[in-house]
């Protein structure tokens, strides 16, 4: 008989392993017999990756659609929390088999450890393994020394400084200068990390006079300064 549309009809009976329904048509009560079922598809199959830039309040969550299953495109996104009944979820990206998804989740908490996993809607949804990973600490202000200046000529010198700490991620370095320590001049900045050393040289210096200098080091918590 081939495929029949089943709505609106019952099940009456299995008959020689074909289902058996039963409906109103054709002036009344009619049997049909089921003798082709349509293919059940497969479902879609999908990877949860490594979460990659973590931060202290941020990550971005990474997944790959290994297969779309029996349709495509698939609605790929991701599951997350601090546990495994998770909780939050991304909004979704269309994704074709093979394709790589992301999403960057915001609001976290410092050194606290999340669960994640990557799902893909086609024909069902599917899901790939639990992943964690763990936040980093939080940011703390950074401590900078100021080392002697070197290389002092009549009107130039190199003026020098470590970034002792940078607090939990990279700063933008640099110095100021001038004649008295209101300094007046500030250096171009340079990203640097911890126990890396910075230096930068000041031209257009007067023979015979005496000049203030600090180093300073920014990160998102604030500014840092060495001693004068």
């Amino acid at each position: 008989m081939g495929n029949i549309h089943r709505a609106g009809l019952k099940t009456l009976a299995e008959t020689e392993g074909n289902p058996t329904y039963f409906g109103e048509g054709g002036g009344g009560w009619n049997v049909f017999i089921e003798t082709e079922l349509s293919p059940v598809l497969p479902a879609p199959e999908v990877t949860t990756d490594p979460a990659l830039w973590i931060g202290p309040l941020s990550a971005t969550l990474d997944g790959t659609l290994d297969s779309g299953g029996g349709i495509e495109p698939c609605d790929c996104g991701f599951e997350w929390g601090e546990t495994t009944d998770y909780g939050e979820t991304t909004p979704t990206e269309k994704k074709e088999t093979s394709d790589s998804f992301s999403q960057v989740i915001t609001g976290l908490l410092p050194n606290t450890t999340y669960h994640f996993r990557a799902f893909a809607t086609g024909f069902g949804t599917s899901y790939g393994a639990d992943r964690t990973f763990v936040t980093a600490p939080a940011a703390m202000l950074a401590t900078v020394t100021t080392d002697p200046a070197t290389g002092r000529g009549a009107i130039a010198a190199t003026i020098n400084a470590t970034l002792s700490q940078d607090g939990g991620e990279a700063c933008v370095c640099g110095f100021e200068w001038g004649l008295d320590i209101g300094y007046g001049t500030t250096t171009p900045p340079q990203s640097k990390t911890t126990g890396e050393t910075f230096s930068q040289v000041i031209g257009g210096l007067v023979p015979n006079t005496h000049y203030h200098f600090r180093a300073f080091a920014t990160n998102s918590v604030g500014t840092a300064y060495g001693a004068d």
